[in-house]
């Protein structure tokens, strides 16, 4: 096997544990682009161009498609909790609020309150 591939085979290690620490999907398209590179390099060993073309090729072409499966598959939470819960909602101050001194705000009959 041509040293060439041994390259192409480590950006393919490199780019999973990139896509198994941020699951996006983003970098399976470059494992994917890596490893049709890997293969072409099996044929055309010295053909760098054309394998270079083949890894962007292959990784811009399946980008638009894996986003729209990520989209599928990942869902909003349908429980919003926390802060993500008083998004949108009114709220009556009932303490001024002073960034330095702090304040308080009653949301549908509990009190947040924040101070120093």
């Amino acid at each position: 096997m041509p040293g060439i591939v041994w390259i192409w085979l480590a950006a393919v290690v490199v780019f999973l544990i990139l896509e198994l620490a941020t699951p996006t999907l983003i970098f399976a398209c470059f494992v994917v682009g890596s490893l049709v590179s890997g293969v072409v390099s099996l044929f055309g060993p010295e053909n760098y161009y054309l394998q270079i073309g083949v890894f962007v090729a292959v990784s811009v072409v399946l980008l638009p498609l894996t986003r729209s499966m990520a989209k599928k598959i990942t869902k909003e939470s349908p429980q919003k909790s926390n802060v993500d819960a008083l998004i949108g909602k009114v709220g009556l101050v009932t303490k001024t609020i002073d960034p330095d001194l702090g304040g308080q705000v009653r949301f549908e009959g509990d009190l947040d309150g924040y101070g120093r």
